[in-house]
């Protein structure tokens, strides 16, 4: 690109060159004032702030102590309330079997009571009028009672006293502890309430039960019979072995309606009454109610629960600590790896601005802290590679005002027109020079930008990667998970048909027993008539009249054996057929489970369809930010074709400084200015000579 300058001079031959002023203003610089807003830069002072240096190592303490606290604090509280739970269920599960084995165990003593009575033959001794009878025959029918009562004494376990008391006081029986006559007046006439059967619980000296008393009630009397307290210490082991070692820890407790102690499961507490407080915060308690107004409590101390939760937070405590340490031990080593390079890039940074451009940092590379470094060096470098241009130019310049007073007598004629045009083509220079370094300074702008959302979407990319390989992880274990559902329903299968088999071996043992009934019932029938015919034979019959008798007792026992055995019976199948239903609960409950799993597992299979898009869509960014470089190099390169014609310029000011050096006359004006030239440039270079460049 060239530049033509044109003269038009009217009606002139010679040029007067005291008409032409020249018009090039004065360049001044004020070397005091810049001095002093030199040194006021150095007074400016940052705010103080905390470190780098101390932001970092926080960061990383902080980092490594606040997930795990509220990491261990979350699965405390979760274990904490999961165990209660559970501990609570359990207990109500071994309150409400211990109740049932204690409600058939009261069952089994208040049937006790009423063998007398509904055996017609004992009842109708026990309400025989003994005013109707002789000597001979009340002694006999009380010797044959007091056996009778004996007998189911010494055959029945943790039974201590069995009579029968009628209306007119007469005892049937022979009681061995009570105080019969304070214990009928005081007592059993008020117990009854309307019900036929009475509990009365018996306290000893230490405020202790000692005896378990149950009074049954008839129209001619009251049976008595009296238990040990530890008849329910079976119930409370019946558990099995298992159970007791899981509950160690529990309390197990039979109160009656008067919160007296029945019996307690730890012998060493030797309370007497307890009473059942719903609130209590020092243990968890589950309370069943039984058949004869009684309750088995269960207590389990919250604090024998919580022991080793707390032995697991000491040792929470202990990791969080250690994982301080250790993450305060590798923010040093990172903080000092990263703020090292930049404390010296900073001592290097304060040298240059003292003057010195020779200085250059060894931190250089593809990180972040060598790209810092890089740029340091660039910019050291830019700055020098100016200072040492300024120098020449200042050098040359003053070359050029001693050249410009010897030839500025030759170009005066064309001075003022020459210089107006100088002026003119420098401030567009100056221009373009401007918008040049603002531009190029906005691309710097563009390019960290693009640089950062370079970095941002491949951390993008890498997190689906990441996401992409945690569903597959999670499809895999839901697979198994699969399988193992499917394991658990064929053994609930198997145990269903265990327990139908079980069903029907213990419907082929009722057949047997019906069987063996009957053959009691034959054998009684043939006792009778055996008694009929040792009746017949008189006194040589006698002794097989006894052989008949007891084999007809025998075959009482066991008809009363096999009713004991078909209750039994009843009892398991009962049971077995509760098992069958809970069983069948349990398949359905595990069908809803599968098809729980199932719909987990096609969640995670569309977690992974999406985690496939995102990563494309990712990839389809990385490729867009590659184009964007692309067109920054372009815009770059239009950058540099402007500074090139820029350059055009100047030469051609060059050319036109050569037209004024022909034409300069050295008019007396134009020297001074020329002297002006020279000393402002001598400033000029004094200024420069300030930085050290080589």
């Amino acid at each position: 690109m060239g530049l033509k300058v044109k003269l038009y001079l009217k009606g002139e031959s010679r040029l007067d060159f005291k008409k032409f002023k020249p018009r090039v203003p004065k360049v001044r610089i004020p070397k005091k004032k810049n001095e002093k807003a030199f040194k006021r830069s150095k007074k400016v002072r940052p705010k103080k702030q905390i470190s780098l240096k101390y932001k970092l190592l926080l960061s990383f303490i902080l980092l490594s102590i606040i997930p795990s606290i509220v990491i261990a604090t979350l699965v405390f509280s979760v274990s904490k309330n999961t165990l209660e739970d559970k501990v609570s269920a359990m207990s109500g599960d071994i309150g409400f079997q211990i109740s049932e084995n204690v409600n058939d165990t009261i069952e089994q003593m208040e049937e006790l009571t009423t063998r007398p009575i509904t055996d017609p033959d004992i009842y109708s001794q026990l309400a025989i009028n003994f005013n109707d009878l002789d000597d001979r025959e009340a002694f006999s029918l009380r010797r044959d009672m007091s056996d009778y009562f004996s007998n189911i004494l010494n055959n029945t376990s943790h039974l201590s006293e069995f009579f029968f008391v009628r209306n007119d006081g007469e005892l049937l029986g022979k009681p061995t502890q009570l105080e019969i006559d304070e214990f009928i007046q005081q007592d059993a006439n008020g117990q009854f309430d309307g019900e036929n059967v009475a509990w009365l619980p018996l306290e000893n000296a230490e405020n202790t039960i000692s005896d378990l008393v149950v009074l049954r009630s008839s129209r001619d009397g009251i049976i008595v019979s009296s238990f040990a307290p530890n008849i329910f210490d079976d119930v409370f082991s019946s558990e099995g072995e298992d159970a007791e070692n899981a509950e160690n820890e529990k309390q197990l407790l039979i109160i009656d309606d008067e919160n007296r102690i029945i019996t307690n499961s730890q012998p060493d507490d030797v309370s007497s009454h307890y009473v059942v407080d719903e609130g209590n915060e020092d243990a968890i308690l589950s309370t069943h109610p039984l058949s004869n107004g009684w309750q088995v409590v269960v207590s389990t101390p919250r604090a024998a629960l919580m022991q080793e939760m707390n032995d697991v937070i000491q040792y929470v405590i202990i990791f969080v600590i250690i994982f301080a340490l250790i993450a305060s031990l590798i923010g040093v080593f990172l903080t000092f790896s990263i703020t090292k390079p930049i404390d010296r890039i900073v001592r290097l940074m304060k040298e240059s601005e003292q003057g010195d451009l020779t200085v250059r940092t060894d931190e250089v590379g593809k990180h972040e802290i060598g790209q810092l470094g890089a740029s340091f060096n660039h910019m050291v470098a830019n700055i020098k590679h100016i200072i040492l241009e300024n120098k020449k130019m200042s050098t040359y310049a003053v070359e050029s005002a001693e050249k410009l007073k010897i030839i500025s007598n030759q170009s005066s004629n064309t001075a003022d027109q020459i210089a107006s045009s100088i002026v003119e083509v420098a401030n567009g220079a100056m221009e373009q020079v401007d918008y040049s370094e603002k531009t190029n300074q906005e691309m710097k702008g563009l390019s960290e930008e693009v640089q950062g959302v370079s970095k941002n979407v491949h951390e993008v990319s890498q997190a689906a990667t990441n996401t992409k390989k945690s569903s597959q992880d999670s499809i895999n274990h839901m697979n198994d998970l699969t399988k193992k559902n499917q394991s658990v329903g064929t053994n609930i299968t198997e145990i269903k048909d265990t327990i139908e088999k079980l069903n029907i071996e213990v419907n082929g043992i009722q057949d047997v027993v019906s069987m063996i009934n009957g053959i009691s019932d034959q054998t009684n029938l043939l006792a009778l008539n055996a008694s009929i015919e040792a009746a017949r034979a008189g006194e040589s019959g006698k002794g097989f009249a006894v052989v008949a008798d007891e084999v007809r007792k025998l075959a009482e026992q066991s008809k009363q054996s096999t009713k004991k055995i078909e209750e039994i019976i009843q009892s398991i199948l009962g049971q077995t057929n509760n098992s069958v239903r809970l069983v069948q609960t349990s398949v359905a409950l595990f069908d809803e489970q599968t098809v729980s799993v199932e719909g987990t597992k096609h969640s995670f299979d569309q977690i992974l369809r999406d985690t496939d898009e995102i990563f494309l869509a990712t990839q389809s960014m990385e490729t867009s930010i590659s184009k964007m470089d692309i067109t920054k190099a372009r815009v770059e390169k239009a950058i540099a074709d402007m500074v090139g014609i820029t350059e055009v310029t100047s030469a051609a000011t060059e050319e036109v400084s050569a037209t004024t050096e022909e034409q300069f006359a050295a008019a007396e004006e134009l020297g001074s200015l020329s002297e002006n030239l020279e000393t402002t440039m001598k400033d000029l270079e004094k200024v420069i000579n300030r930085f050290k460049v080589e």
